[in-house]
C-alpha cells in the first residue's frame, strides 16, 4: 500500500512539474513579443490617464459613444479575416496573397459599414453629435483592423516580435500625439484626429511592404481562389465579431441612452482599465493560435489540466486590482470616479474566467469550430440585452456591470462542458 501511494503521490508531483513547465516555457518564449506588448498598453494608459485628468466626465462620455459605434463596425470589417487567413496560410502558403485580398475586402466594407453607420446616426440620433466626427472615428478604429490583417504573414512566419515592435511604437506615437493635442484642445475631437493620424501612417507602410512582398514572392494576384475561402470561412466569425462587441460595446450605448454622458464617462473609465486587465493574457493567447493550428489531438487534455493555474493567476491580479483601484483613483482622480468602484468590483471578479475563455477561444478557432464560438457569441450578446434592459434604469453602471459579467460567466461554463466532452470522446473519462 505504501509503495502505491509513493507511486500515485510522486506521479502527481511529475504532473504538476509539467504542467507548471509548459506554463514557465510559454512565457518564457512569449516574454519579448508580451513585453513590448504591455510597454504599448502601459503608453495607452499613460494616454487614458492624462486624457481622463482633462476632459470632463460629459466628454469622456460623448468620445465614448462615438467609440461604441466604430467598434462595431471595425469588427464586421475584421469579418474573421486574421484567424481564417493564418489557417489559411499555414496550410497553403501565399501568406502575402492572403493577407492582400483581406485587406481589400475588409476596405469595402469599411466604406459601406462607414456609411451606413453615419446615416443610421442621422436617422435615430444615437451619438447626437457631427457625423462628421463619427465618420473619422470610425475609420481610425477600421485602420486598426486592417492593420491586424496585415500582419498576417508575420503570424504565419512567427514574427511575433515584429508584430509587437509595431503596435509598441504605433502605440507610444500615438499616446504623444494625443496628448499634445488634448492640451491644446481639450475635447473628444482631439483624440479622434490624433489616432487617425497615426493608424493612417502604420497602415500606409505596411501596405507597401505587403503588396511589394506579394509582387515579388508570390507572383503578384493571380490566385483569387482565398477570396472565396476567405468570406466563406470568415463569414461565421464576423457574426461572432459583431455580437462579441456588441457584447463589449452594448453596455456603452445603452448607457448614453438611458443614462447621462457623464455617468457613461465614468463607466467608460472603470471598463478601461478592466478592459486593460482581461488583455494581460493576449500576447500568450495570440502566440498560441498558429501553435494550436498545428497540435495533436491531445491538446484539448493539456488545455483542461492547466485551468486551475490559469484561474491562479487571474485570483491574484484580480484581488490585487480590487485593492489598488482606490488608490489608484485618489492619485490621478482624485473624487472624480470614486462612485464607480462597485461596477469596477463586479468587472474585474469575472478576470479569472476571463483569461481562460481567452485560450479556450483560440483552441475552438484553431479546430475550425466557428460556428459553436458563434452560437456561444450570440447567446452571450442576447443575455447581455436582455440584462442590461432590467439592470440600467434601476442600477445605472453597476447595472451595466452585472450585465456584462454575467453572460460571460455562463459562457465559461458552456465552453468548459464543451472541452470536457472532446476529452471525454477520446479517452472515455473526464
Amino acid at each position: 500500500m505504501n509503495f502505491l501511494a509513493n507511486c500515485i503521490t510522486s506521479n502527481r508531483i511529475s504532473s504538476i512539474k509539467a504542467t507548471w513547465g509548459g506554463l514557465y516555457r510559454l512565457f518564457k518564449s512569449t516574454a519579448a513579443f508580451a513585453g513590448m506588448t504591455y510597454l504599448g498598453t502601459a503608453a495607452n494608459m499613460v494616454q487614458f490617464a492624462v486624457v481622463s485628468t482633462l476632459l470632463t466626465r460629459n466628454e469622456l462620455g460623448v468620445y465614448g459613444v462615438w467609440m461604441a459605434v466604430a467598434t462595431l463596425t471595425s469588427a464586421i470589417s475584421a469579418w474573421g479575416f486574421v484567424p481564417v487567413g493564418i489557417r489559411l496560410a499555414t496550410h497553403h502558403g501565399n501568406a502575402y496573397l492572403i493577407s492582400v485580398y483581406g485587406t481589400l475586402c475588409s476596405i469595402c466594407m469599411s466604406c459601406i459599414l462607414v456609411t451606413t453607420a453615419v446615416i443610421l446616426d442621422q436617422v435615430f440620433s444615437i451619438t447626437k453629435s457631427d457625423p462628421f466626427w463619427l465618420c473619422l472615428a470610425c475609420a481610425s478604429a477600421s485602420l486598426i483592423t486592417i492593420r491586424e490583417i496585415l500582419f498576417i504573414p508575420y503570424h504565419n512566419q512567427l514574427l511575433f516580435n515584429k508584430i509587437g515592435m509595431i503596435r509598441l511604437v504605433s502605440g507610444i506615437s500615438a499616446t504623444i500625439l494625443s496628448i499634445v493635442a488634448i492640451c491644446i484642445e481639450r475635447d473628444a475631437k482631439s483624440l479622434v484626429i490624433s489616432s487617425l493620424i497615426v493608424n493612417a501612417a502604420v497602415f500606409i507602410w505596411l501596405s507597401y511592404d505587403i503588396v511589394r512582398n506579394t509582387l515579388v514572392k508570390e507572383g503578384g494576384f493571380s490566385n483569387c481562389t482565398f477570396i472565396r475561402k476567405l468570406l466563406s470561412d470568415g463569414l461565421p466569425i464576423s457574426v461572432m465579431n459583431l455580437s462579441s462587441s456588441m457584447f463589449n460595446r452594448l453596455d456603452w450605448l445603452v448607457l448614453g441612452s438611458m443614462s447621462t454622458k457623464s455617468v457613461l464617462g465614468g463607466y467608460s473609465v472603470v471598463y478601461r482599465l478592466y478592459e486593460t486587465s482581461y488583455q494581460i493574457t493576449a500576447p500568450f493567447t495570440t502566440k498560441l493560435y498558429p501553435r494550436f493550428c498545428r497540435e495533436d489531438s491531445s491538446l484539448s487534455v493539456r488545455l483542461w489540466q492547466i485551468r486551475k493555474k490559469i484561474f491562479l493567476i487571474g485570483a491574484i491580479i484580480s484581488l490585487s486590482l480590487i485593492a489598488l483601484f482606490p488608490l489608484t483613483v485618489e492619485l490621478f482622480w482624485p473624487g472624480k470616479f470614486n462612485d464607480q468602484f462597485p461596477a469596477f468590483i463586479v468587472l474585474i471578479s469575472a478576470l479569472p474566467l476571463i483569461y481562460m475563455v481567452g485560450i479556450l477561444y483560440q483552441y475552438y478557432m484553431s479546430q475550425g469550430m466557428q460556428t459553436y464560438l458563434l452560437k456561444i457569441s450570440v447567446m452571450s450578446m442576447a443575455l447581455n440585452a436582455l440584462l442590461l434592459v432590467i439592470l440600467v434604469p434601476s442600477y445605472s453602471a453597476t447595472g451595466a456591470a452585472i450585465a456584462t459579467t454575467v453572460p460571460q460567466l455562463v459562457q465559461y461554463f458552456h465552453m468548459a462542458k464543451t472541452i470536457k466532452k472532446h476529452i471525454a470522446s477520446k479517452n472515455g473519462t473526464y
